[in-house]
Order: C-alpha cells, then sequence, then structure tokens
C-alpha cells in the first residue's frame, strides 16, 4: 500500500504530496485515506486555466494549418 507524505496549509488543507518525507516528522497518509484520495482527485480534474490553455493550443494549431495552407506549404486537404 502507498503512502504519501503531506503538506499542509494554515487550513489543514492538503496542498502537496511526496513519495519520500521532506522533512523529519512530515505526516504521512496512506493511499486509502479519504483526503488523500479527495486531494488527488481534485489534483486530477481540469482547472479553468488548463482549460483555457487547451482552447489557445488549440486555436494556434488551427490558424498555423491554415496560413501554412494559404502559402501552399501544407496540401489544402491536410487533415491534422
Amino acid at each position: 500500500m502507498k503512502n504519501y507524505y503531506i503538506t499542509r496549509d494554515e487550513d489543514q488543507n492538503i496542498i502537496s504530496t511526496f513519495a519520500r518525507p521532506q522533512r523529519e516528522g512530515q505526516e504521512k497518509l496512506k493511499e486509502t485515506d479519504k483526503e488523500i484520495k479527495a486531494f488527488l482527485k481534485k489534483r486530477s480534474e481540469p482547472t479553468e486555466a488548463m482549460l483555457n490553455e487547451q482552447k489557445i493550443q488549440a486555436k494556434m494549431r488551427q490558424m498555423a494549418i491554415e496560413a501554412l495552407q494559404a502559402d501552399n506549404e501544407l496540401p489544402s486537404d491536410f487533415v491534422g
């Protein structure tokens, strides 16, 4: 069973996890602990910033494809 060494903020919320202790006496929780499960689930959910970055990347890619097609550097039927 995996253990997580954790750091908490001033409100006692988990803010980071480590595979190995970062300091002597660091709090350790098992992977089955409800707090660890909640923290890992929240961390894996995309944030608004991540979603916006994905939109930007997709738009930039599409604009680049269109520009390359306009310059005849990509075939007009290119699907990327």
